[in-house]
């Protein structure tokens, strides 16, 4: 009894000390982000309305190219979670330095 009460114990005190990091970077990075509103403001609506259109249709084909990759591989996965695999797998080669390496596998 008393083990379970440690673990919630704890897990509340990680989630509040994540919470606190959330809300200090938003408030210190707070002027970079109404610099980029400001920007996006600026633009033309309807090319950033096309831009965000043929990064969906990008997304989606190349989703669905792993999706098909997987298939023949005999694994049947959804769509969305093959979006969400190379989601994340982009911005993992896109964010941290590790020469392509941190590809999906």
């Amino acid at each position: 009894m008393l083990r379970n009460s440690v673990y919630a114990s704890m897990k509340k005190f990680i989630f509040a000390f994540v919470l606190m990091l959330g809300v200090i970077f938003l408030i210190t990075s707070f002027a970079e982000f109404q610099e980029i509103l400001d920007t996006l403001s600026k633009g033309k609506w309807y090319y950033l309305l096309f831009s965000i259109v043929c990064v969906g249709i990008w997304l989606l084909i190349a989703s669905k190219t792993y999706q098909l990759i997987y298939c023949e591989l005999g694994m049947q996965k959804k769509l969305w979670d093959v979006m969400v695999l190379f989601s994340a797998a982009y911005f993992t080669n896109t964010v941290t330095p590790t020469a392509g390496l941190s590809s999906i596998a």
